[in-house]
């Protein structure tokens, strides 16, 4: 049993030593005293850490995606459970998401909706999702003679079989 250099205690110190500037000789410090400087340094970095993270994701793309998919793949359960688990904190906001996005993509989400009427095209979806029915927009978003709005008064709940016989199509 040796002396800890940093807290002075007599345990059995771990194999890791390194070497005290000021003195030139090699410390042996115990497992405690290890992990508290490495939790100190782990903390005191984070910013230099993400930063480093953020620039190297930016910079290998390629990488990041090849890991992510080996990752879903080798994980599939872990992956599902997790979807899952996120469906049920969100109810209904992957349809919404989803669809939101779509819309915007399609510049059929007008700019001047305000956060009530947003809100309300995100009720409409969880209540289609908690029913397992599917939200469809009376007048097409990409109809053949007509283009209508991402807006809660274009909204209505169907069952998806009559989503589906419906279509692309506004009568």
């Amino acid at each position: 049993m040796r002396a800890c250099a940093t807290c002075k205690e007599k345990k059995s110190v771990s194999n890791f030593s390194w070497r005290n500037k000021s003195k030139g000789l090699l410390q042996s410090h115990c497992k405690v005293c290890i992990k508290e400087k490495n939790k100190v340094q782990y903390e005191n970095n984070k910013e230099k850490r993400v930063a480093y993270q953020t620039e190297w994701k930016k910079e290998n793309p390629d990488k990041v995606s090849r890991y992510n998919r080996t990752y879903r793949e080798n994980n599939l359960d872990r992956v599902k459970a997790w979807v899952k688990d996120w469906d049920t904190r969100n109810k209904g906001r992957r349809t919404a998401i989803t669809n939101r996005y779509r819309a915007a993509k399609l510049n059929a989400t007008p700019s001047w909706l305000t956060d009530e009427h947003k809100k309300s095209i995100l009720t409409v979806y969880v209540k289609a999702s908690e029913k397992g029915y599917h939200v469809d927009h009376i007048v097409p978003l990409q109809g053949k003679n007509v283009c209508g709005l991402h807006v809660p008064w274009n909204l209505q709940i169907m069952s998806p079989s009559n989503n589906c016989r419906k279509g692309n199509r506004f009568d």
